[in-house]
């Protein structure tokens, strides 16, 4: 019991209302959505849709693999999505340390942490999130290579000591609709330590 609740009614239900919702929106034991081609033409083709039915499988058995947290972190977005309104969930790639690598894992953000802004139509369409690292979890996750020379000696020195990172997605200046270069994509995605001298990017996407 937490020192200062008076009573856990709404806790409990919350945290029961969290579990129902995601039973019906993302059942662990059924396949809640599948890929297709977006082209009618090439969706008619029996290869093709057997390509992303295949692809959907991959896709399924690594987010429900135990080492990609996604049942948990759904849960705990649920529980904020319920309880505030809205909830963040970031998905991530194998980077980091080699012993705990996945394909695919997922970490629920608290909402602390994020600053969200909508265009003139009321959607998302800016997220920036403010965060702690330590000198080691961010040499693991982005790499010597790409820290700023000016900070990778204290992030060396002080693999304990928490600095501040900056997790900005917002639209894209350069998008082209047509366009497979990633620098067109509809949105781009930055990070880098925040207080820093210099403006260098610990990963761009």
């Amino acid at each position: 019991m937490r020192r200062f609740q008076y009573d856990e009614t709404a806790e409990l239900a919350l945290d029961r209302a969290a579990a129902l919702y995601g039973s019906v929106t993302t059942p662990e034991n059924q396949k809640w959505h599948k890929l297709r081609q977006t082209n009618a033409e090439l969706d008619k083709i029996q290869a093709v849709r057997e390509y992303f039915d295949f692809v959907t499988e991959i896709l399924f058995q690594r987010r429900y693999a135990p080492s990609a947290g996604f049942a948990v972190g759904k849960h705990e977005q649920n529980r904020s999505l319920l309880g505030f309104g809205t909830g963040g969930l970031f998905t991530g790639s194998g980077r980091g340390d080699p012993r705990f690598r996945t394909p695919l894992w997922y970490k629920p953000i608290h909402l602390a942490e994020l600053f969200i802004s909508e265009n003139q139509q009321g959607f998302v369409d800016k997220v920036y999130r403010r965060y702690r690292m330590s000198g080691r979890q961010i040499l693991s996750e982005y790499g010597e290579k790409n820290v700023p020379l000016s900070s990778l000696e204290q992030l060396k020195k002080n693999p304990e000591t928490f600095f501040v990172v900056i997790h900005a997605v917002r639209p894209n200046p350069d998008f082209d609709p047509g366009s497979l270069n990633p620098d067109k994509f509809m949105f781009i995605s930055r990070h880098w330590l925040h207080g820093r001298d210099d403006d260098s990017f610990l990963r761009k996407g």
